[in-house]
């Protein structure tokens, strides 16, 4: 869960300006929330499609291999085809959809939070206090230009890296 809710404040994170336009032009706390479930919604229903339809061609794989190493042992043959019954397809799309809807929800209460008149005020601040961010002159030297952005992006948000290392770990 913590993996799903970091891939979505990540994604709210990145659309914090337009969420405050929004909210400027007058778009209300509702409206921005059934965005954010509809995004949700979309992103969860394709992604279990692709599990299912992935899952399913590579146990078909692995089950081909099982039956030629069976076949090659034994003068028997031995065929072996996975079975996609709809049960369990509809506990996969509900069990997803369960899992799906609190870091969902969480990223809703993040939304609902962005104030319109800081998120004006602050549209190209913290860009401007990067140009101007010392970097160790060592990450220079060993890691180039995409180590100084690194360091550069670390700072930007550290609650966004800290929860995406723990995600990771």
């Amino acid at each position: 869960i913590s993996l799903i809710y970091n891939s979505f404040y990540l994604s709210l994170e990145q659309k914090v300006q337009q969420i405050g336009l929004l909210k400027s032009i007058g778009a209300t706390n509702k409206q921005i929330s059934k965005m954010v479930y509809f995004e949700g919604f979309i992103i969860t229903l394709i992604s279990i499609t692709l599990g299912i339809f992935g899952g399913y061609f590579l146990a078909q794989q692995a089950l081909n291999y099982i039956g030629m190493t069976f076949n090659s042992l034994s003068q028997e043959l031995y065929r072996f085809k996975p079975v996609l019954m709809p049960s369990v397809i509809v506990t996969i799309y509900v069990l997803g959809f369960l899992t799906e809807y609190l870091p969902i929800r969480k990223s809703v209460c993040f939304a609902n939070k962005v104030s319109p008149v800081e998120t004006i005020r602050n549209i190209n601040r913290n860009d401007d206090q990067l140009k101007y961010k010392k970097v160790p002159s060592y990450v220079g030297r060993f890691f180039k230009t995409s180590g100084e952005l690194a360091v550069k992006n670390y700072h930007r948000d550290r609650k966004k890296h800290r929860s995406t290392g723990i995600s990771l770990v």
